[in-house]
């Protein structure tokens, strides 16, 4: 995390940053706790802002996020406080023909929404909708993607009727 906070400017360090932290967390909540600590979150929400039409930086950075929120109420709000969501969504709606980056985003938004009310209100108020609709149609033939925006849809919606309204205004 400190050699993202040095390094903010080169994307190739981020990249890999947020690489390692993924393959660090992703199955071990010890490292996913001194990660946190370390201010993790925040440093990914910075790296994908600061190289947000970086498309491996975003992949990298969505999955790093997934692995730390995914099934961590506290982890959830820490990145919708460090705009994470946001960042997240706007990865989608700038990368939307490139489904690594699309499958990325769309778990870390999963991930970060998953029974958090506030953070799926935040996720609509950032565009996600229309960002799962647009992936939708850029991606008729891929059962896949079609798949996980259902998934994504359902999770934003769930339990939220100003969200589903949102959906339905998107053409959801």
């Amino acid at each position: 995390v400190a050699h993202m906070r040095l390094h903010a400017v080169d994307a190739a360090v981020q990249r890999h940053m947020c690489t390692a932290l993924f393959n660090m967390t992703e199955l071990d909540d010890d490292n996913a706790i001194m990660a946190v600590d370390a201010g993790a979150i925040e440093s990914v929400a910075a790296a994908m802002i600061a190289h947000r039409l970086d498309a491996g930086v975003q992949g990298a950075a969505c999955s790093a996020l997934d692995s730390i929120t995914n099934d961590d109420l506290h982890n959830q709000t820490l990145a919708g406080n460090a705009n994470a969501i946001e960042a997240a969504v706007a990865a989608m709606i700038a990368q939307p023909h490139d489904e690594g980056v699309q499958r990325s985003a769309r778990r870390a938004v999963t991930s970060m929404t998953t029974d958090n009310l506030r953070n799926q209100t935040q996720a609509g108020n950032a565009g996600a909708y229309e960002a799962e609709v647009a992936a939708m149609i850029s991606h008729p033939l891929s059962d896949m993607m079609q798949c996980q925006a259902f998934r994504v849809l359902v999770c934003l919606t769930d339990g939220n009727e100003q969200n589903q309204s949102r959906a339905g205004n998107a053409g959801a």
